[in-house]
């Protein structure tokens, strides 16, 4: 079995690009993909989103995924990159207030299952072969908050007054991470996107992925019939 990928990132509107991503290869077949988006309204964050990604690389540089997975040892690996992340963000930016910040989301695929770890509000979906599309993450804001306590659908996520106001993330209030897993087959594909890319309506997905580039085919369908209103970045991963 083999894990394809694309990547795309879009400027949108925006002045800087505070969005990064980053997709490698690693031993026994596993593939790590990550996204992560620079806190609007904070300093830097054009600095801190790639800052945190090039610190879970080098990490992985010497971490070899083991053949059977195990929920305990994956929790502790995906905590330790957190905080390590978010520590290397303090140490670079010790007298920024308020301090630079970044959302992310990043997943360890093999052939059968999918590790994951998130913080903030970056977004992932999971578009099996045969069944519903099912979001496998909630937004640590206020509004995600009510969407996890059944208060809310999950489109509540993108309309609500404070949708915006995060509550986790590395580099400035980490106070949460989520971690699971997911089991996924042949024909399976998992969608990592930061929040430019919210408004594209789930049901767009089945119809994107069959485009040669599916990432570059959504940010395009996103920009041309909603108009990008942030940084989008999105990271495609298909198993077959």
């Amino acid at each position: 079995m083999t894990i394809s990928h694309w990547t795309y990132s879009a400027l949108g509107p925006r002045a800087r690009q505070e969005d990064a991503a980053l997709v490698t290869d690693l031993p026994n077949a596993w593939v790590l993909a990550a996204v992560a988006d620079g806190m609007g309204g904070h300093p830097r964050g054009d600095e801190a989103a790639p800052m945190a990604l090039n610190t879970l690389q080098t990490l992985v540089q010497s971490f070899t995924p083991p053949a059977v997975p195990d929920q305990a040892g994956w929790f502790s690996v995906l905590q330790h990159q957190a905080v390590v992340m978010h520590a290397a963000l303090r140490h670079a930016f010790p007298n920024e207030d308020p301090s630079p910040g970044t959302t992310a989301l990043w997943v360890f695929a093999h052939s059968e299952r999918v590790w994951v770890a998130h913080i903030g509000d970056s977004r992932l979906t999971f578009i099996p072969a045969n069944g519903p599309i099912q979001p496998l993450t909630v937004d640590m804001t206020p509004a995600g908050a009510r969407v996890a306590a059944g208060q809310a659908p999950w489109e509540h996520q993108n309309t609500a007054p404070d949708a915006h106001i995060l509550t986790s993330c590395l580099g400035a209030e980490f106070t949460k991470l989520q971690r699971s897993s997911v089991a996924w087959l042949p024909g399976d594909t998992l969608v990592l996107a930061t929040d430019g890319l919210n408004a594209l309506p789930l049901t767009a997905w089945p119809t994107l992925l069959h485009q040669d580039d599916p990432a570059h085919a959504a940010v395009t369908q996103a920009s041309q019939s909603l108009g990008l209103t942030d940084n989008t970045t999105v990271v495609v991963l298909h198993n077959h």
